[in-house]
């Protein structure tokens, strides 16, 4: 499975989430960082599978600084966390969310800027090597769409339609690659399957990515 540098914040959120002592604020909170970070997530997946990426000297300065931002926060999130939760002593956690928060819209503002590069990108990148890979980046989609359509905000209610018809569709060929991926003995057919599927998949990221901008 691809790793990306938000893996870590995004397993840490979800240990805190289970937490028994958790207020709804705080949970509004962590679901929050959730969504904003599961959607950066595919971005990060998407942008090294391109030789072009490198080029780009401005996304990458915006991805550095990001990455550094989140570095951070991993040190310290899941304990200021506990802390909010059993000690209500919220300070540490207030400070760290809203610096990430403010990070992540940064961040999310470099990637609408560079909208063009993005669909180049994604459309060209076919660099998975595993089924393993192309179902993980389907189920990121997945998660990404269905946070949309769950949104309250009216900035999505016109694309209710679209992103609801784009998340069936997704998932239906998710399920359709993992049973075809555990029948299919031919190794090339398998390969030539997984290309297509992933040059379909590929043409949604980019709507996704900057619908969610």
């Amino acid at each position: 499975m691809v790793h990306t540098c938000v893996d870590s914040t995004i397993e840490e959120l979800a240990r805190l989430e289970n937490e028994p002592l958790l207020t709804y604020p705080m949970k509004d909170q962590i679901k929050n960082l959730q969504v904003e970070l599961k959607c950066l997530k595919m971005f990060f997946w998407c942008l090294p599978m391109s030789e072009e990426a490198g080029k780009n000297f401005h996304l990458q300065s915006a991805m550095s600084t990001f990455i550094s931002a989140v570095e951070v926060a991993n040190k310290g999130l899941y304990f200021a966390g506990l802390n909010a939760i059993r000690k209500k002593l919220g300070r540490n956690w207030r400070l760290l969310t809203s610096n990430l928060l403010e990070k992540v819209e940064h961040f999310k503002s470099e990637i609408k800027k560079h909208c063009n590069f993005l669909f180049h990108l994604s459309l060209n990148s076919t660099k998975f090597s595993t089924d393993d890979e192309v179902l993980n980046f389907m189920d990121c989609m997945i998660m990404n769409l269905k946070d949309l359509n769950d949104s309250k905000d009216e900035v999505f209610a016109p694309l209710n339609n679209q992103i609801g018809s784009l998340e069936e569709k997704l998932s239906f060929f998710r399920k359709f690659v993992d049973f075809t991926v555990k029948r299919c003995s031919e190794h090339q057919k398998l390969e030539d399957f997984l290309a297509h599927i992933l040059a379909w998949a590929n043409k949604a990221a980019p709507f996704i990515l900057v619908l969610a901008q």
